[in-house]
């Protein structure tokens, strides 16, 4: 007998068809995006990045954000810090 995907969860059940996101995925994928987008985008980017590689994506969102005009380095830390897990549910 054949199982039926279920519905009712389908990002578990899209979990299983697609291979993992890597970060080279990703940074392939900001190769695309300028860094120079509004902050409210630049913003929802970097809590993507962090809710799926956690700290280790800082290094990511932090390369491909000092190609902006706006780039300030010494802002990148704290608001890394200050994404939200539940911040990136919607919309990214």
């Amino acid at each position: 007998m054949t199982r039926s995907p279920d519905f009712s969860d389908p990002v578990h059940e899209a979990t299983k068809l697609y291979a993992p996101t890597t970060q080279a995925d990703v940074q392939d994928a900001l190769a695309y995006i300028s860094p120079d987008v509004n902050r409210k985008t630049w913003a929802r980017i970097g809590m993507a990045i962090e809710h799926e590689f956690g700290d280790s994506g800082f290094d990511l969102f932090d390369s491909w954000s000092s190609g902006s005009s706006k780039y300030n380095a010494k802002e990148m830390r704290p608001t890394w810090r200050s994404f939200k897990p539940e911040g990136n549910e919607r919309g990214t």
